[in-house]
């Protein structure tokens, strides 16, 4: 029992917390171990990153423009190294748990819920995700694992969470991309999908229709395809959590 919480106690001291070190004032800081600070324009806290002997070393967190906390990334050796963690905007619940190795994905990826629930679990190797499947075992596609290959981390995590919720909320909420497009007032009863486009012809609004009434998930797009901002929609009007998005696909707010 005393060597293995001797153990416990040397690993706890191991790793680098940024609440737990000096803000670094210069580059000797960075060797003796210090913690560098960025914030947003709002002056709240944007990232924490802690460094030893001149390398990032520790966990590096990230926070939402509101102060709640958003990514937490081990560091060792100057390199991404062990489990990452994103955390949803409203609750603070887990989103994400990816095992990182070397600086590149590589292990299991888990996904979940804003209500703690496991959505998918997905598998990387050297830096390319490999196979996956929702909670349902609904497996992924090729073409989904491309998608998500090519996609910035982010936008990954965007696409296989829309994936997964297609799937597990296909039998209460409307999707744009699982209708037909609308072409008479007929169609907006039976259900379809208008879509309105920019002068370029990329894809500007998404809106799916039911009994005549938007009903379902309206999205909203960049001028450049990247999706801008998701609506639910209940009985014609706005219901639900809103959803913002930067064109590198980062969530700015959720309403």
């Amino acid at each position: 029992m005393l060597l293995k919480n001797a153990f416990i106690a040397l690993f706890s001291f191991s790793i680098l917390h940024a609440e737990t070190l000096k803000e670094c004032k210069s580059e000797a800081d960075k060797i003796s171990g210090c913690v560098v600070k960025e914030y947003y324009e709002n002056g709240n806290l944007e990232i924490e990153t802690p460094y030893k002997n001149d390398k990032q070393e520790g966990i590096e967190k990230w926070y939402y423009e509101n102060g709640k906390l958003w990514i937490e990334t081990p560091y060792k050796n100057n390199k991404r190294e062990g489990i990452e963690k994103w955390y949803h905007y409203e609750n603070g619940n887990l989103a994400l748990e990816a095992s990182v190795l070397n600086d590149i994905l590589h292990g299991d990826i888990k996904l979940y819920t804003e209500d703690k629930k496991l959505l998918a679990l997905v598998k990387a190797e050297n830096g390319r995700i490999t196979s996956g499947k929702c909670f349902n075992n609904k497996a992924l596609t090729n073409k989904d694992l491309a998608e998500m290959n090519k996609a910035s981390y982010e936008k990954a995590y965007k696409y296989l969470q829309e994936i997964c919720l297609k799937e597990s909320d296909s039998n209460s909420t409307l999707y744009a991309d699982t209708l037909k497009e609308c072409k008479t007032e007929a169609d907006k009863i039976s259900g379809c999908v208008e879509r309105e486009y920019f002068s370029n012809r990329n894809l500007w609004i998404e809106t799916p229709y039911q009994n005549g009434e938007r009903e379902g998930m309206a999205k909203w797009y960049h001028e450049s395809g990247s999706l801008a901002s998701e609506i639910p929609h209940k009985n014609d009007e706005a219901h639900g959590n809103l959803k913002y998005y930067t064109e590198d696909g980062r969530a700015t707010c959720f309403a």
